[in-house]
């Protein structure tokens, strides 16, 4: 199994309050510094993941648009098109070539005199072309401009968004102002090609086709101004289904999600307002609120003007995206549609910087903050990780993760280039950064990230090698660097293959073993938690554990004796257990624990561990006296033994609180203490990064 190093230090007060597992929210409402044609502009293209919009001052490119990306609110300028890729990377532009707008390749469209219709996959990499209905088109491919041709004369209106399946309008006809066509599917990787449906007289087909060929069209059943429409899905072998009738007065065209999941459609109720109305496909519902964009109902702030005709689904159905406008200001508009799937929002490799210093609270002179980084609804197993921007990526992680779980921890790192600190997952996930302090360069002195011990014979040893009760020695003196005379040692510990159920205790060697636990672990288990430990005489710290498992240390660096921190032989603040077997919650759930801790401290470390949880929920630690924060120290489920570092600004009569949501028990351990005018700034949790919103 692989281990990433860490960047860890510790967990600080202020990691995202979420419960473990927990579906994360899709992008909120955000009001975003760019104008994009005033009062008549319009949403063309929205990826996947709703993130990266196409907007554009009419209800075409012709006149050019801008790429927003609504996690950064970063903008690229996009040149007139005649199409355009969901994810905004490629267009067909006005004089037929395909252009690729990260690299500016530029190739013509072959045979491009003949062409009248062209659609881009989601990634802008494949595109089909052709028209008028008489003649066959081409599939190309952008980069190479391989054809491949179409076996189906006529037009192909839509690609799917992997590029697999071409719909092709094959016979039209138009009675009273209505266009009616028929449709035909085709498969370039079987090369089957299939009628899929059927237009009857005066009926106008606004068709899609999904990843997996599902193809779902809005069907006018009159042709008078006033229509009623229906929704149609045909499947893979021509099933129909009528799923909705609406209203009248058919505003914009319909869309359909790329996992085929979900369509949406705008129309108007009345003469005076227009609504986007979204249909599950799977059980055939819409979903309970329909998206009124001209009456602003999701954001009651944001101006009068949204444009229903191009408002758009986010292409695994779970947002809506349209644009409320008030010249000069637009707003970029996000609303989740029920029972779907959000799809995360850092996307795996990507690189963000964030900035840091002048946020917030935080000096603009900072040399190093303490980050609390929480990963949630990932898209598979992987690891998160944060470091100075401007450095090369290390080839370590802040935290590891399984798929689909919730999990925080910290990171405490210089700062980078530009006051910023970068931040990267290793698959696609959704990332919230939370600072919880600061201090002026100096007092964190950064090593490594370094690797100190690692008990396991290779990365795929998965039999613990360390038998219960044996202490693991760790030296951070002679290359490691730490000098004589350090606070303490900012480590980052990993257990793994643990043999059962069981705690390791992490401390100075050459004392007795304390009463503490710094990791906690089940059986197969692998965790990591972070340690700031007191250093021996001779610069070396004990791992030790009630099982037999392996070990893994990191070092992310050390505190200055600048820093005024007092490291203490981890010692119990409290255990509201009735007994170290007693298996029952003691604390109610909402219940304040105070938990009194030494004078002198400005503030304090302490390990907190929740064991016998009735149900999933988190645990919050803050200063008594202060409102209780809307974030949490650590994550658990129902059953779990987690325990997690946090550093606290001391309260009222030299006091901490803790609270959990559930019904648990709480055991506090002091590991310890900032004294009054340190250098480090404790600070209430600040969020710099959501991925979520």
């Amino acid at each position: 199994m692989r281990i990433g190093r860490s960047l860890l230090a510790f967990v600080m007060v202020g990691t995202a309050a979420l419960a473990l597992g927990g579906r994360a929210e899709a992008l909120a409402p955000l009001a975003l510094p760019v104008a994009v044609g005033g009062a008549q502009a319009n949403v063309l293209a929205v990826d996947r993941s709703g993130r990266t919009v196409v907007v554009a001052p009419a209800a075409n490119g012709s006149s050019g648009a801008v790429r927003v990306d609504r996690l950064t609110g970063a903008t690229v300028s996009v040149p007139p098109f005649k199409a355009v890729s969901a994810d905004g990377s490629a267009v067909i532009t006005t004089d037929n070539r395909w252009l690729d707008l990260a690299t500016g390749t530029a190739l013509a469209v072959p045979e491009r005199s003949t062409f009248t219709t062209y659609a881009l996959s989601a990634d802008g990499r494949t595109y089909a072309a052709g028209g008028p209905v008489a003649t066959a088109g081409w599939v190309v491919d952008g980069a190479t401009q391989k054809r491949t041709a179409i076996p189906v004369a006529g037009v192909p209106e839509r690609i799917s968004p992997n590029g697999q399946f071409v719909l092709v309008a094959t016979t039209c006809s138009t009675a009273n102002t209505v266009t009616s066509c028929d449709y035909v599917r085709w498969d370039r990787t079987t090369g089957f090609a299939e009628p899929v449906v059927r237009a009857t007289a005066n009926e106008t087909l606004i068709a899609g086709v999904a990843n997996n060929g599902r193809v779902v069209v809005a069907v006018s059943t009159t042709a008078t101004t006033a229509a009623t429409y229906v929704l149609k899905q045909a499947g893979l072998r021509n099933r129909t289904l009528t799923t909705q009738q609406t209203g009248t007065f058919l505003v914009g065209g319909g869309e359909l999600s790329a996992d085929g999941s979900t369509y949406g459609w705008s129309y108007s109720p009345t003469a005076c307002c227009g609504s986007f109305v979204v249909a599950h496909l799977d059980d055939a519902t819409l979903a309970p609120d329909e998206v009124n964009v001209w009456t602003n109902q999701l954001d009651p702030a944001a101006p009068i003007g949204v444009l229903a005709r191009t408002t758009h689904l986010s292409g695994d159905g779970s947002q809506v995206v349209y644009l409320a406008v008030t010249p000069p200001t637009t707003f970029l508009i996000g609303k989740a549609v029920p029972h779907t799937t959000s799809t995360p929002r850092l996307r795996a490799g990507e690189v963000l910087a964030v900035p840091v210093a002048g946020r917030a609270g935080i000096d603009a002179a900072a040399g190093a903050v303490v980050l609390n980084a929480t990963v949630t609804n990932p898209a598979g197993p992987g690891f998160l990780t944060v470091w100075p921007c401007g450095q090369a990526r290390p080839g370590t992680s802040t935290l590891n993760f399984p798929a689909g779980g919730t999990v925080a921890n910290a990171a405490v790192t210089t700062i980078g280039t530009g006051g910023t600190v970068c931040v990267s997952s290793s698959v696609d996930a959704d990332v919230v950064l939370d600072a919880n302090g600061w201090s002026l360069p100096g007092n964190f002195i950064p090593v490594g990230p370094a690797r100190l011990v690692d008990t396991r014979n290779g990365e795929n040893d998965t039999v613990g090698n360390v038998p219960a009760g044996q202490q693991t020695v760790v030296s951070l003196a002679g290359a490691v660097g730490v000098p004589a005379g350090a606070a303490a040692a900012v480590l980052n510990v990993t257990i793994t293959n643990p043999s059962g159920p069981g705690f390791a205790t992490v401390w100075p060697c050459g004392g007795p073993r304390p009463l503490a636990s710094n990791v906690n672990f089940v059986a197969g288990q692998t965790v990591a938690a972070a340690a700031i430990s007191a250093l021996s005489a001779d610069r070396t710290v004990c791992v030790s554990s009630n099982a037999t498992l392996d070990v893994v240390v990191d070092i992310a660096g050390y505190l200055a004796p600048t820093s005024t921190y007092v490291p203490r032989v981890p010692s119990r603040l409290i255990d509201t257990r009735n007994g170290q077997e007693d298996t029952t919650p003691n604390t109610p759930a909402a219940t304040v624990v105070t938990i009194t801790v030494p004078t002198g401290n400005e503030a304090v470390v302490v390990n907190a561990t929740v064991t016998n949880p009735v149900a999933d929920g988190f645990l919050v630690v803050w200063p008594c006296g202060q409102p209780v924060p809307t974030a949490s120290t650590l994550n658990f489920a129902k059953g779990q033994t987690v325990a997690n570092a946090a550093v606290v600004a001391v309260g009222t009569g030299n006091t901490i609180c803790a609270q959990s949501n559930v019904a648990v028990d709480v055991v506090a351990d002091l590991q310890g203490g900032f004294s009054t005018g340190s250098p480090f700034e404790p600070m209430q949790p600040a969020r710099l990064l959501d991925s979520r919103a």
